[in-house]
């Protein structure tokens, strides 16, 4: 121990994220669709749609608000030494850093991967 605190290490760093990551559907949330990359932009409100769409297949009843997802993608980001912008173009907010990760499921239809439909995370205008 030093100065009253026990000294973090790599390994428990890891264990302490995990345990966060399941047990905080935001983190899962950020985990499994978005990506922090410096050169990303993603219009702002598809960040909270995505967010809404994943939380209803995960069976999550009670959700965050675009304000409080956005300031937890905003530490995130941080975390990974990225800042994020926000910028408006032709009307809309997009936020630089910040990008769609894994692709969605929609359920079972034609075509795609054994009869599912796969479409991207976000649709860029």
């Amino acid at each position: 121990m030093v100065r009253g605190r026990f000294r973090s290490t790599s390994s428990s760093s890891e264990q302490l994220r995990r345990f966060r990551r399941h047990s905080d559907h935001v983190m899962r949330f950020m985990d499994e669709r978005l990506v922090i990359d410096p050169t990303a932009s993603t219009p702002r409100p598809a960040i909270f749609e995505s967010y809404k769409h994943w939380r209803e297949l995960e069976g999550i009843n009670r959700g965050v608000t675009a304000h409080v997802l956005l300031e937890a993608v905003r530490q995130q980001a941080a975390e990974a030494g990225v800042e994020l912008t926000e910028n408006k173009v032709r009307g809309n907010i997009r936020v630089t850093g910040v990008g769609p990760g894994r692709r969605r499921w929609l359920g079972r239809g034609r075509g795609g991967i054994g009869g599912h439909r796969f479409l991207p995370l976000f649709s860029y205008v």
